[in-house]
């Protein structure tokens, strides 16, 4: 099947979205039919799309960060109580410390 090469000023909010739901380049690519190389000479060419899909990224990452966070402390989900997880802690020490 073919690859395409051309951009459509669609795939800004298209990408991201693509992105907040966790896509990476390369299933965003696929998405649109094009080769990675590609995505990456359009996010080059057109700023709009490179912010919106860091945008996408960065709120898909904030969500797993809020998650990390939570489940290092421990939580209720309404019905029962979910213990401090070590490990998650460590990470979250790791990489903030």
């Amino acid at each position: 099947m073919p690859r395409h090469t051309d951009y459509k000023p669609e795939y800004t909010e298209l990408s991201k979205k693509l992105c907040k739901l966790g896509a990476t380049d390369r299933e965003v690519a696929d998405f649109f039919g094009c080769d990675v190389r590609t995505l990456t000479r359009w996010k080059t060419e057109h700023a709009d799309l490179a912010a919106a899909m860091a945008s996408g990224k960065t709120e898909a990452d904030e969500r797993v960060v809020a998650s990390l966070y939570q489940r290092a402390l421990g939580y209720n989900d309404g019905e029962r109580h979910i213990p401090a997880d070590v490990v998650a802690c460590i990470f979250w020490l790791k990489n903030r410390r």
